[in-house]
């Protein structure tokens, strides 16, 4: 799976890049924070920008989409490179501007071992030209509806501790911080979810 994604990163974002992910990957310490959200619980985020449409879509679909745009972020190949199935997108005025993975249980999490009823938000990016929109957490929203109209119990994100806005966007959105995960070299050990109730 990692040489699919270093591939896949180097085919979208170039070899300089790519050795930067590795570096920072292997070479240096990372600390991540692990968030959990309880599904079974009432949850409601006003989604009102008309100009702003969310979707679950298709494989198939992002298929075409990345046919129609040839130089989309790595993100969006997570399918291919993580075997991923389950992509959402926002679109604004009817372009593409974001997407955001499900991990489900039966998946591949690169930090969770996940029981049925469990997902994970991961590999989430918005494209630069929609920055400052509050798209991440409006796309995040309209996950968690989904995820729990399709009846899942749980919910994870790991966060990077160095990125202080998304691990703050999701306590907005209700997530508590649950576990925290060192990875270093080739020890990248799972979340225990011990103290998830």
């Amino acid at each position: 799976m990692r040489i699919k994604y270093f591939l896949t990163t180097i085919k979208t974002r170039g070899f300089c890049h790519t050795i930067k992910i590795i570096i920072s990957g292997y070479f240096k310490v990372n600390k991540f924070l692990v968030f959990y959200k309880n599904l079974e619980k009432p949850f409601d985020y006003p989604l009102q920008d008309p100009t702003i449409e969310f979707a679950k879509i298709s494989l198939e679909e992002l298929h075409s989409l990345r046919n129609k745009e040839k130089k989309l972020p790595v993100q969006f190949y997570c399918d291919l490179s993580h075997n991923f199935s389950t992509p959402f997108i926002a679109l604004v005025k009817g372009k593409v501007a974001a997407i955001h993975w499900v991990v489900l249980h039966d998946e591949n999490s690169r930090f969770l071992e996940m029981k049925k009823g469990d997902v994970e938000l991961n590999y989430n990016t918005v494209l630069p030209e929609f920055e400052g929109k509050g798209l991440s957490k409006l796309l995040q929203a309209y996950i968690i509806k989904n995820c729990i109209k399709k009846k899942h119990k749980r919910m994870f994100g790991v966060v990077n501790v160095d990125n202080i806005p998304q691990y703050k966007l999701m306590l907005r959105l209700g997530f508590e911080p649950v576990e925290v995960l060192t990875h270093f070299g080739f020890s990248h050990p799972k979340a225990t979810l011990k103290y998830v109730k």
